[in-house]
């Protein structure tokens, strides 16, 4: 298995689990205003498990850049990863900018969702980079 097919595989896991997420962060809103300030909670809030929390809005951003992604890995242009990583940044940049007392909160979210923003980002950027690494290493023998 090459380093492209390992950056590929991993940028559809990316993709698929950023989309499998917005969709069920989609479905939990649904009884929540489009850009409602607080967001629907996915997991159990009555056990004290809160994984993340999402309005309609911040589900389809979730899901678009996580699309993106994922048509970035099937296309085989492993270096869109940084469009989705400047994305997924942005949305982690948006989490901790809400905790001012005059800021809005446009996705619903909270410190989960930052976790979860951080973690895509760094996923595809880190991909986007080894991609641009592996095509201008030449290949050895």
């Amino acid at each position: 298995m090459t380093v492209a097919d390992r950056i590929r595989r991993i940028q559809l896991t990316l993709g698929v689990t950023g989309i499998v997420i917005g969709i069920v962060a989609f479905v939990y809103a649904r009884d929540v205003a489009f850009r409602a300030d607080v967001g629907a909670e996915l997991g159990w809030p009555s056990y004290e498990l809160r994984l993340m929390s999402y309005n309609r809005l911040g589900a389809l951003v979730t899901i678009t850049l996580a699309a993106i992604g994922l048509a970035a890995a099937i296309a085989g242009r492993p270096n869109l990863g940084w469009v989705v990583a400047g994305g997924f940044a942005l949305l982690a940049v948006q989490v901790l900018i809400q905790w001012r007392p005059d800021a809005s909160n446009l996705f619903g979210s909270h410190g989960s969702n930052l976790a979860f923003a951080l973690m895509m980002s760094l996923g595809f950027g880190v991909t986007a980079a080894l991609a641009k690494a592996a095509s201008t290493t030449p290949e050895p023998g």
